[in-house]
């Protein structure tokens, strides 16, 4: 079971934990979403040896196509480092998933975090 970006609900953590409780023989759970969730793990039922953090990092140019080539460090300086602008290969995509990105940190994230 996938469940992404799951912190957006309230109470998501009950929820997680009875599922898990219920189907944790029949099935395996992947729970991905922003640094909020690490937020959120504070507190609460301790869920020890129930699940693995893993932080994702934005691409390096080692991680293109080797052997990376100069023009793929150029491309990575005017896209970004993450996997959808620099995939998609254009500014205008670039410029609207930054304004994206600034406005979920400040409008979103961090109000989170003040409460």
């Amino acid at each position: 079971m996938v469940l992404d970006e799951i912190h957006k609900f309230p109470r998501w953590r009950n929820g997680v934990n009875g599922l898990f409780d219920i189907k944790k023989d029949k099935m395996s759970f992947l729970v991905t979403g922003s640094a909020r969730l690490y937020h959120c793990r504070k507190g609460g039922d301790s869920r020890q040896g129930h699940y693995h953090h893993y932080r994702l990092h934005p691409l390096s140019l080692s991680e293109l196509i080797p052997p990376p080539h100069v023009n793929d460090l150029e491309l990575l300086m005017r896209l970004g480092e993450f996997p959808e602008p620099f995939l998609a290969g254009d500014t205008r995509t670039w410029r609207r998933w930054q304004r994206e990105r600034v406005a979920r940190v400040v409008d979103e994230d961090l109000c989170d975090a003040e409460n």
